[in-house]
Protein backbone atom coordinates (compact mmCIF):
# COMPACT_ATOMS: atom_id res chain seq x y z
CA UNK A 1 0.00 0.00 0.00
CA UNK A 2 2.81 2.54 1.21
CA UNK A 3 4.76 1.47 -2.11
CA UNK A 4 1.30 2.32 -4.36
CA UNK A 5 1.10 5.78 -2.65
CA UNK A 6 4.81 6.46 -3.07
CA UNK A 7 4.83 5.59 -6.61
CA UNK A 8 1.40 7.96 -7.36
CA UNK A 9 3.55 10.58 -5.62
CA UNK A 10 6.89 10.63 -7.44
CA UNK A 11 4.77 10.47 -10.64
CA UNK A 12 2.81 13.21 -10.25
CA UNK A 13 6.54 14.87 -9.63
CA UNK A 14 7.05 15.16 -13.58
CA UNK A 15 3.18 16.15 -14.25
CA UNK A 16 4.01 19.25 -11.67
CA UNK A 17 6.88 20.15 -13.65
CA UNK A 18 5.37 20.06 -16.86
CA UNK A 19 2.71 22.32 -16.05
CA UNK A 20 4.33 25.12 -14.24
CA UNK A 21 6.91 25.54 -17.19
CA UNK A 22 3.71 25.41 -19.48
CA UNK A 23 1.60 28.26 -17.39
CA UNK A 24 5.15 30.43 -16.80
CA UNK A 25 5.08 30.01 -20.54
CA UNK A 26 1.97 31.09 -21.04
CA UNK A 27 2.02 33.79 -19.31
CA UNK A 28 5.16 35.31 -20.73
CA UNK A 29 2.85 34.66 -23.89
CA UNK A 30 0.01 36.84 -23.78
CA UNK A 31 0.58 40.17 -25.46
CA UNK A 32 1.07 43.36 -23.43
CA UNK A 33 3.10 44.17 -20.66
CA UNK A 34 2.01 43.18 -17.33
CA UNK A 35 3.56 46.11 -15.50
CA UNK A 36 1.58 48.36 -17.81
CA UNK A 37 -1.28 46.57 -17.23
CA UNK A 38 -1.08 46.25 -13.88
CA UNK A 39 -0.06 49.95 -13.62
CA UNK A 40 -3.41 51.11 -15.24
CA UNK A 41 -3.64 53.58 -18.58
CA UNK A 42 -2.62 56.73 -16.40
CA UNK A 43 0.46 55.50 -15.09
CA UNK A 44 4.02 57.33 -15.89
CA UNK A 45 6.67 55.18 -17.63
CA UNK A 46 8.73 55.49 -14.23
CA UNK A 47 5.58 53.87 -12.26
CA UNK A 48 5.68 50.76 -14.55
CA UNK A 49 9.44 50.35 -14.71
CA UNK A 50 8.98 50.86 -10.82
CA UNK A 51 6.46 47.52 -10.90
CA UNK A 52 8.12 45.68 -13.41
CA UNK A 53 11.45 45.60 -11.03
CA UNK A 54 8.79 44.76 -7.83
CA UNK A 55 7.69 41.65 -9.74
CA UNK A 56 11.20 40.89 -11.26
CA UNK A 57 10.22 41.40 -14.69
CA UNK A 58 13.14 43.07 -15.77
CA UNK A 59 15.13 39.47 -15.56
CA UNK A 60 15.86 37.32 -17.58
CA UNK A 61 12.84 34.47 -18.27
CA UNK A 62 15.34 31.79 -16.80
CA UNK A 63 15.63 33.60 -13.31
CA UNK A 64 11.99 34.82 -13.17
CA UNK A 65 11.23 31.03 -13.40
CA UNK A 66 13.62 29.93 -10.73
CA UNK A 67 12.52 32.79 -8.48
CA UNK A 68 8.71 31.52 -8.82
CA UNK A 69 9.41 28.06 -8.47
CA UNK A 70 11.61 28.78 -5.33
CA UNK A 71 8.94 30.70 -3.79
CA UNK A 72 5.86 28.43 -4.55
CA UNK A 73 8.27 25.44 -3.28
CA UNK A 74 8.50 27.40 0.14
CA UNK A 75 4.55 28.02 0.17
CA UNK A 76 4.81 32.11 -0.72
CA UNK A 77 2.32 32.38 -4.24
CA UNK A 78 2.67 35.98 -3.68
CA UNK A 79 0.22 38.91 -3.47
CA UNK A 80 -3.09 39.37 -5.29
CA UNK A 81 -2.72 42.18 -7.78
CA UNK A 82 -6.63 42.76 -7.54
CA UNK A 83 -6.65 42.65 -3.51
CA UNK A 84 -2.82 43.46 -2.58
CA UNK A 85 -3.51 40.26 -0.06
CA UNK A 86 -1.46 37.34 -0.06
CA UNK A 87 -2.73 34.63 -2.09
CA UNK A 88 -2.15 31.88 0.42
CA UNK A 89 -4.36 33.78 3.15
CA UNK A 90 -7.20 34.23 -0.10
CA UNK A 91 -6.96 30.27 -0.84
CA UNK A 92 -7.48 29.94 3.03
CA UNK A 93 -10.69 32.43 3.35
CA UNK A 94 -12.07 30.23 0.45
CA UNK A 95 -11.18 26.38 2.00
CA UNK A 96 -12.51 27.87 5.72
CA UNK A 97 -15.80 28.82 3.85
CA UNK A 98 -16.23 25.35 1.56
CA UNK A 99 -15.65 23.77 4.92
CA UNK A 100 -18.63 25.71 6.72
CA UNK A 101 -21.07 25.47 3.78
CA UNK A 102 -19.90 21.62 3.44
CA UNK A 103 -20.35 21.12 7.03
CA UNK A 104 -23.94 22.86 7.01
CA UNK A 105 -25.09 20.44 4.62
CA UNK A 106 -28.09 17.96 5.91
CA UNK A 107 -27.02 13.94 5.67
CA UNK A 108 -30.30 13.64 3.98
CA UNK A 109 -28.51 15.86 0.89
CA UNK A 110 -25.03 13.96 1.31
CA UNK A 111 -26.94 10.74 0.22
CA UNK A 112 -27.58 9.92 -2.99
CA UNK A 113 -31.23 9.18 -3.63
CA UNK A 114 -32.86 5.91 -4.93
CA UNK A 115 -33.39 5.18 -8.15
CA UNK A 116 -36.93 4.80 -9.41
Amino acid sequence: MYAYIVKRILATIPVMAVVAVFVFGLLHLTPGDPAAIIAGDYASPADIEGIREKLGLNEPIPVQFYTWLKSVAQGDLGVSIFSNLPVTKLIGQRVVRMQTDFQSLRPQQLRPSPAR
